[in-house]
């Protein structure tokens, strides 16, 4: 049988509907690798153009007609997107008759110049002729599916600037998300692999176990399990927790949420905190408020819902259960109390689940930008930025850091970075990009670049400033993380700490947006902050520290708190270290590390 997906085209009499048919066999495992790319991104609302952010219908409708040329040569969904980001850069989407000062025959949507390579005329000021063409020499390019999207139009277009196009590429994302059919996600299928389905496995198991209630309320557990009564048909199968109603409830460990709503004991739902298939599993009943949705990766400590009296209950507490197996109600329960007196406190570790089986390690460095050493810098006898980037690369090799959120990291540096290591590495942004000195550096061999992204915190007298996050694909597990790299304003220039909590509060919001990609998220970065960045960034549960310490409704930051930090919300921290040897000749900072996996 054939599927038959509509390709949108937009004409000057309207909606003009064409069909592409594949066989049935490409699209049959959306979890084997390739095949998500194989799929047309197309699809709009018949008869109309999405509305997307402040985007005219005339550039809307270019963006579509790429997407379109695109679907009809079958290319993947990635190539499209890097169309439309190349077409933003020289053109703005508007299909424009006229070139400028570097190419004064250039034309149409994504600039072609008249030199034969590119088509005709008619075909250049084609919207679809002419994305066919990109799309014919982006292919042409080897490797390109594993280049960063800005380098991959770079080769195609040949701009004098190979990070032109960087900035843009949210842009890209958000329109082609709007324009392609709404029941895939394009976030998963940026680059090969499965889609959000099989992304929702990878989930962390285990964590530092922490109580279902804030630990101020640890002893209102009855202990009651196994009890029998009329309340129960086979005896009670966990413990309750005698709590005011609206009492925060928390995961106890790492894991993905499973919603119920078929146990009319529990009340409306019953939520699970599930580690895997056949592993380690919470059950959380009474609940008067859910706070996550089914799918959601939450962390240990991190609140799910508000202690209720819902369904077979005779006052307010929450019902706890302990499923070491996953097995049902009477299956292969264990006293959760005996179970909590055990572990609390304790890193189950294991191996996550799914696509987080694979170990790497992660860092943090301010790198002390080359401004503070160089000649009219206030560091008389330090080395200058050269031999302290190569120190600095020797470090990173000699701890095998995978990826590393590095700041204070300013052109020379990375330009000297890429010279060096460059075929090895990749970094974002790039020595010409957007507030180059926040960055973020990976790599080549253990992950590949599938999206990056931009937001601005307060810095120096409250100015905005741009920081970066990229997501990153491991090549092994095909497992994709998030990673920022942040650095809040010092008090070098006058108090700060306003703008550091104004700072904080962006951070959070920001982690909560990529969390809702369903991928883990990790920041790094100098906070410049202590107790207050750990008390702000793990409150509510939104992340944990690699460093450390615990935050279930009384926050208590590690021994030794740092001022550069690496928070995760999703994965398992292994191990932490820090390597202090660089300090004095490299940076003033030490080099700060954490296994994951």
């Amino acid at each position: 049988m054939a599927l038959i997906i509509p390709l949108f085209f937009f004409g000057v009499v309207g909606l003009a509907v064409l069909s592409a048919v594949l066989d049935e066999e490409a699209s049959a495992n959306p979890c084997t690798p390739g095949t998500a790319e194989a799929l047309p991104g197309v699809g709009v609302a018949e008869g109309k153009l999405p509305s997307v952010g402040s985007w005219s219908k005339e550039q809307i409708k270019n963006a579509a007609l790429i997407i379109a040329a695109g679907a009809e040569l079958k290319v993947p969904l990635r190539a499209q997107t890097i169309a439309v980001m190349t077409a933003i850069g020289e053109s703005s989407l508007i299909v424009v008759d006229h070139g400028d000062d570097a190419g004064p025959d250039s034309r149409g949507l994504f600039q072609q110049r008249d030199n034969g390579a590119w088509g005709s005329y008619a075909s250049r000021m084609d919207p679809r002729r002419s994305a066919q063409s990109f799309y014919r020499a982006l292919l042409k390019i080897q490797g390109w599916a594993d280049m960063e999207p800005t380098i991959a139009a770079h080769k195609t277009q040949g701009n004098r600037d190979p990070y032109h196009y960087a900035p843009l590429w949210d842009d890209a994302v958000k329109l082609v998300e709007a324009i392609t059919s709404g029941d895939q996600n394009l976030f998963s299928v940026l680059s090969t692999g499965g889609v959000a389905e099989c992304d929702n496995a990878a989930i962390a198991a285990g964590g530092t176990v922490t109580w279902p209630v804030p630990a101020s309320l640890a002893k209102s557990d009855r202990h009651n399990y196994g009890n029998s009564g009329s309340s129960w048909a086979h005896g009670h199968t966990g413990t309750d927790f005698s709590v005011p109603c609206g009492t925060a409830v928390y995961a106890v460990h790492n894991g993905t949420i499973e919603i119920d709503t078929t146990q009319s004991w529990s009340g409306p739902w019953l939520v699970k905190v599930v580690t895997g298939k056949h592993s380690l599993t919470t059950w959380y009943a009474h609940m008067q408020k859910v706070t996550v949705k089914a799918g959601q990766s939450v962390t240990a400590g991190q609140q799910i819902g508000e202690v209720g009296t819902e369904g077979n209950s005779r006052g307010c507490h929450l019902h706890l259960e302990v499923h070491p197996k996953n097995g049902s109600i009477y299956e292969d329960g264990v006293n959760p109390s005996e179970w909590l007196a055990k572990n609390i406190g304790k890193n189950l570790g294991g191996v996550p689940q799914g696509k987080l089986g694979a170990g790497w390690r992660l860092a943090s460095f301010n790198a002390l930008g080359h401004s503070h050493t160089s000649p009219s810098g206030e560091r008389p006898g330090w080395p200058d930025s050269v031999p302290r980037t190569d120190r600095a690369i020797a470090m990173l090799t000699r701890n095998g850091v995978d990826v590393v959120g590095l700041q204070e990291f300013q052109p020379p540096q990375s330009r000297r970075f890429l010279s060096q290591v460059g075929d090895q590495w990749g970094l974002y942004p790039g020595p010409t990009g957007i507030q180059p000195d926040n960055a973020i550096a990976w790599r080549k061999q253990t992950f590949r670049l599938v999206q990056i992204r931009r937001f601005t915190i307060p810095y120096f007298h409250g100015k905005p400033r741009s920081m970066p996050a990229v997501l990153l694909e491991h090549r092994g597990t095909r497992a994709r993380y998030w990673v920022i790299s942040v650095h809040n304003a010092a008090n070098a220039h006058g108090p700060a700490q306003k703008w550091r909590d104004a700072a904080i509060a962006k951070e959070r919001a920001f982690v909560s947006q990529l969390r809702g990609t369903g991928y883990p998220v990790f920041l790094t970065g100098d906070l410049n902050d202590r107790h207050i960045a750990f008390c702000g960034l793990t409150r509510g549960g939104l992340m944990v520290a690699a460093a450390g310490g615990t935050n279930n409704g009384r926050c208590a930051p590690p021994a030794k708190p740092p001022i550069d930090w690496i928070f995760g919300s999703g994965g398992v921290f292994t191990g932490y270290q820090v390597d202090g040897s660089g300090q004095g000749t490299v940076s003033d900072h030490p080099l700060v590390m954490a296994s994951i996996g």
